[in-house]
């Protein structure tokens, strides 16, 4: 006996089929976007601002992105792709100051043993130490 494929003879099926789970699935930030819209239109703007803390520009910008999509959630980029959890930039000002006056007080003193001067002082202060590698080596 043959057996024969579902959509053995469907111009594109097996183009498309991989897409087929994707139409009942909406990502949460999608459905979060389309909940706040429903929301705006029901109870309005001040409403709005209070209940989910977004603010007028990011609402206009909900409704052109689902104009744009053609009310099809799924299709919707991902609110942002920058990590939650992202770090600063460099040292803070008053760990920069320490360092510089610890290059002051002992010029020709090299990066490992800068950070275990830096290590006290540090602690003391609640300042998060940097790695013996991020510490800059020569004066500016």
């Amino acid at each position: 006996m043959q057996v024969q494929h579902i959509g053995q003879r469907i111009r594109g099926f097996y183009r498309v089929a991989p897409l087929g789970h994707l139409w009942d699935m909406i990502p949460r930030d999608a459905q979060r976007r389309l909940d706040i819209l429903r929301f705006w239109d029901k109870h309005g703007l001040a409403a709005i601002l209070d209940a989910f803390g977004v603010s007028r520009r990011t609402l206009y910008a909900y409704r052109r992105g689902l104009r744009q999509k053609a009310a099809i959630p799924q299709l919707w980029p991902p609110a942002h792709a920058r990590p939650k959890g992202h770090g600063s930039r460099g040292p803070t000002p008053r760990l920069v100051a320490e360092i510089r006056h610890l290059r002051t007080r002992y010029p020709k003193l090299g990066k490992d043993k800068r950070h275990v001067l830096l290590h006290p002082w540090c602690e003391a202060m609640g300042v998060r130490l940097p790695s013996a590698a991020s510490l800059p080596g020569r004066p500016t």
